[in-house]
């Protein structure tokens, strides 16, 4: 059983987010030699040199596993992730198959503030938030910018 108001929010959070990016951008600028050796070898690898595209954002679906801890089983988990690079931000927004329910998670980083929702069926859910969500979120912006490694650089 699906939740509109949870449906609806976190819907309303990812368009949002895309809409908000700049698709203007000039090309990418940058002195690689004043980067780190091996970020200079990772821009290299995947194209990235002066005058190429400066994308700001990424939209992306994701299908898989997922596992919340190391004793617990696989769940097939579907998601949406719209990350942002300036300001850091993303929205990401996954159903996962628990047995026969689907549980509904959104997971963000916007305005520097980090923020969990989790939905399972029937019930209300949980929002989470504080310090070290908000630490963990930008961490995990920070890991999310392998899919969009014009991030790194600018």
């Amino acid at each position: 059983m699906s939740s509109p108001s949870f449906d609806t929010q976190t819907a309303r959070e990812r368009e949002q987010l895309w809409q908000q990016v700049s698709r203007n951008r000039p090309p990418m600028s940058c002195d690689l030699d004043a980067y780190p050796a091996p970020l200079c070898q990772y821009a290299k690898t995947v194209g990235l040199l002066d005058g190429s595209p400066a994308f700001s954002a990424v939209r992306f679906r994701q299908i898989g596993q997922f596992r919340p801890n190391p004793k617990a089983g696989w769940s097939a988990m579907r998601a949406e992730e719209v990350l942002r690079t300036d300001p850091p931000a993303f929205v990401w927004i996954t159903q996962i198959k628990a047995g026969p329910l689907t549980i509904r998670g959104r997971d963000k980083y916007i305005d520097g503030e980090g923020e969990m929702w989790i939905k399972p069926p029937v019930v209300r859910g949980a929002v989470s938030r504080g310090p070290e969500l908000t630490q963990g979120s930008f961490t995990r912006w920070v890991a999310e910018c392998m899919w969009l490694p014009t991030a790194l650089f600018g």
